[in-house]
């Protein structure tokens, strides 16, 4: 495990569907959670209604010491932390950042498996607005390019549509 000097966003798993009732938990003890949530119509037979949805089905992140992994463990919610082999897996401060931009955005977001996500060119948002200088992958050729965010993770993408005309191609 690394040193523990900073505090670093640490990906959980939480029970099914309780993910808003998880953060609910976490701030309560004093954590700093994040759960990404999205607005979403959802229709049932008789109604429509618009609903917050989280966009990483049974995930959330934390910003925490090492050392606070087994008392976020011990919320009724959390069920473990995510690993690759024997590391602890950590979203970067920049991921959580273009996160929140595209959250923020209220644009309509996909999130695929990145096995599903084709291997494109990298490329940065010049839009001048929330998005400008985010970076991620071109994953379409049409007019309207797919730009996604890797959130290794998790194994996701987030994707958006954006105009061609609002990105730059990095070397």
């Amino acid at each position: 495990m690394q040193k523990d000097t900073e505090k670093h966003w640490v990906t959980f798993y939480t029970k099914p569907r309780s993910e808003k009732k998880a953060f609910a938990q976490l701030e309560r003890s004093g954590f700093e959670p994040y759960l990404p949530l999205q607005r979403r119509l959802h229709k049932w037979h008789d109604r429509k209604k618009w609903v917050e949805m989280p966009l990483f089905s049974s995930y959330i992140f934390v910003n925490i010491y090492y050392k606070q992994l087994y008392q976020v463990l011990e919320q009724p919610c959390i069920t473990r932390y995510v690993r690759f082999g024997d590391e602890v897996a950590v979203l970067s401060e920049t991921e959580i950042d273009a996160l929140r931009r595209m959250i923020a955005s209220e644009r309509e977001l996909f999130v695929q498996n990145m096995s599903q996500m084709k291997k494109g060119s990298r490329v940065r948002l010049i839009s001048g607005g929330v998005f400008d200088g985010l970076e991620g992958e071109l994953i379409s050729d049409c007019k309207d390019g797919n730009f996604a965010v890797r959130i290794q993770c998790v194994s996701s993408v987030v994707v958006m549509n954006v105009d061609r005309q609002l990105m730059e191609f990095i070397e």
